[in-house]
């Protein structure tokens, strides 16, 4: 009974996992850690994910609720190593990817004129690691943890949240509710659906893009939930600063997306870090709507510059790269631990390294000066 007692009063976390192509090995080993303390220092009760941070989120749902924490693990380390380019025809076509993708200038060819068999691939890999068709089919376990994966509705240009249980979630509450569909693997696929390496994927009596266009990760649909969660863990793949004006085309492109994948983040967290403000301050009663959530968040971005995070290396499948990935993540994982506010977090993590560059070797920039 004291047992119980104890679990009772562990913080009701959700995660909160960014995508970010293969620098999303990152957020699989702080997810891989912080399974260690499920159930010991945490209560996790909700996953979210858009893109790569969506593969995670699910290969540790599908994994709970399976199998367990272990099994979880198990999921998220397999998936990762099966991944990396191990063939001998693999490594030669990732290093000619990282070739083509390190050129000063970009070239793209619709998916409808040249697809590349990215879905395919990938779409067999989470059938081998997520085991989608073994989950049970009642909706109460499918929701224990609570799945919410990030999507693009192209058609109707809004952000869609799609629950393990095949529930949809959107803010835009004049839209008629899509159709109900059960979650299958289409949907993780929606989420990283990135043209031009992907065609979209029709579901839900709409069209799908990347959820990076609109909520990475959902934020404000994990607020919902019934029951709130009281801490809101983010695993921030895209860096909030960088510390020069990229030149090159590449270099462009790379932090105009890293800006763009951050939007929505901002805006949700900044909702919530208002609602706490007026919380505190007496101009909201905390009722069964407003109530505090704690916001707790770790990034890549304070990496040393021995770690190239140049763009190409977000489609870098090489083994001891996504390897080092993983492990950096796991030895980030305590970092949520640590107190402060929202505010005192994110001086925390840009002061922790003096320069943290993440591009290297692709071309000369322009510094910005010191304010």
């Amino acid at each position: 009974m004291a047992q119980n007692n104890k679990k009772a009063h562990l913080p009701r976390v959700a995660i909160a996992c960014q995508g970010g192509g293969s620098h999303a090995a990152f957020g699989a080993g702080i997810m891989h850690r912080l399974l260690d303390d499920h159930g010991r220092k945490f209560h996790l009760s909700a996953l979210s994910g858009t893109s790569g941070g969506a593969v995670n989120a699910v290969l540790t749902w599908s994994g709970l609720i399976q199998g367990g924490p272990a099994e979880a693990q198990g999921r998220l380390r397999g998936l990762w190593e099966d991944l990396a380019a191990r063939e001998p025809t693999d490594v030669v076509r990732n290093w000619w990817g990282q070739m083509i993708l390190s050129l000063p200038f970009t070239w793209e060819v619709s998916p409808y004129v040249w697809d590349l068999g990215a879905r395919e691939e990938m779409t067999a890999r989470l059938k081998r690691w997520a085991n989608l068709e073994a989950l049970p089919k009642d909706p109460a376990r499918l929701n224990d943890p609570t799945l919410l994966v990030g999507a693009t509705d192209i058609l109707n240009g809004v952000s869609v949240a799609i629950r393990g249980d095949g529930e949809t979630m959107t803010r835009q509450k004049q839209m008629a509710k899509p159709a109900p569909e059960p979650f299958d693997y289409n949907d993780v696929i929606a989420s990283l659906a990135i043209p031009p390496l992907y065609k979209d994927v029709e579901r839900r009596g709409t069209a799908l893009w990347d959820g990076l266009f609109s909520v990475n990760p959902p934020i404000y649909a994990l607020t919902t939930l019934t029951p709130k969660p009281e801490e809101i863990w983010v695993i921030q793949i895209n860096p909030q600063r960088a510390s020069d004006v990229p030149i090159s085309m590449r270099d462009i492109v790379d932090r105009r997306n890293e800006l763009g994948g951050n939007v929505s983040l901002n805006k949700e967290l900044d909702m919530i870090e208002t609602i706490n403000g007026m919380l505190r301050n007496g101009h909201l009663s905390g009722d069964h709507h407003y109530t505090g959530i704690t916001i707790r968040m770790v990034g890549i971005e304070e990496e040393d510059d021995a770690l190239d995070l140049a763009y190409a290396s977000k489609f870098n499948r090489r083994p001891d790269f996504l390897s080092r990935l993983f492990d950096l993540g796991r030895n980030r994982a305590p970092r949520f631990y640590e107190d402060g506010s929202l505010r005192d977090q994110f001086i925390r993590r840009l002061t922790r390294s003096a320069r943290p560059a993440r591009r290297k070797g692709s071309s000369a920039r322009q510094k910005v000066p010191s304010s």
